[in-house]
């Protein structure tokens, strides 16, 4: 399912004073506040709900907050101001109410990447890319829906990792294609597009690469006139290694699996 929701603001403070308070204060938009470092207390509507890293708290419009920073671990806070007529389904399909605001994601750091990959972006002087940041908030909402409502997800892949896909399924070929160059192409953190690729398709970056590099060295390797030497340069192989990689794969050798094919098509 997909959700109608407009990003008004964002923000990442990255170490409030100990002296921290604020508020109260009340708004007629939405708001999630996320805690990166530290600890501290919010007050919402005279109720007390207590953060540390990790945690999150949504605040609903009209509701009276007040943030107070631990006077011995004052927190950092990441926030988005949120509308749109699906905000409220939103949240609530994360479990989230006006009784209930408090969501954790202690296990799942990599949201707080996506979210300060999407902060850094909003924060960026030329905001021309409208796409892109689409593209992030789309993506940092479809992590809170995996963690919290997986259901929501539908068959949708994820568009970075349909991304991914395709730029690997393109440059193949190149030998000093790494996951650095990958994350750059993406516009994503390296460590957090390992995770999320790893958890969307079963593999890593670099073993669906290595996947791309067998099924075209397969194909090559039969094709007449073909040496093991060009087919490991035609798939961004250094020859000693795609030997070594190949008959890991296979069990064979690239020159024994040529030599089979080439003996089952003589026999047809």
């Amino acid at each position: 399912m997909e959700y109608s929701i407009r990003l008004l603001n964002c923000g990442y403070d990255k170490q409030l004073p100990e002296s921290h308070r604020h508020g109260p204060i009340i708004s007629n938009i939405f708001h999630m506040q996320f805690c990166t470092t530290g600890r501290g207390t919010f007050l919402v509507d005279g109720k007390t709900y207590f953060l540390q890293k990790g945690d999150c708290i949504v605040n609903y419009p009209g509701q009276t907050r007040t943030e107070i920073a631990d006077s011995n671990h004052p927190w950092g806070l990441m926030w988005l101001s949120l509308s749109g007529p699906d905000a409220h389904a939103f949240f609530e399909a994360l479990g989230a109410s006006k009784d209930s605001p408090h969501l954790s994601f202690r296990e799942h750091e990599y949201v707080l990447e996506s979210l300060l990959e999407l902060v850094r972006l909003f924060a960026a002087p030329d905001k021309s890319n409208g796409f892109m940041l689409g593209e992030k908030l789309f993506h940092f909402f479809n992590e809170c829906l995996r963690i919290h409502a997986p259901d929501q997800l539908g068959s949708a892949q994820n568009p970075y990792i349909a991304r991914a896909k395709h730029y690997l399924e393109i440059h193949y070929t190149d030998a000093e294609l790494t996951v650095q160059h990958l994350a750059n192409h993406i516009g994503l953190n390296r460590s957090y597009l390992y995770e999320i690729f790893k958890k969307e398709t079963g593999l890593s970056p670099q073993e669906y690469l290595a996947r791309i590099r067998l099924k075209k060295a397969k194909e090559i390797l039969c094709l007449p006139g073909a040496t093991v030497t060009s087919v490991a340069i035609s798939v961004g192989y250094e020859p000693s290694v795609f030997s070594k990689a190949f008959k890991k794969a296979t069990g064979i050798t690239p020159s024994a699996y040529k030599t089979q094919k080439n003996d089952l098509q003589n026999t047809k």
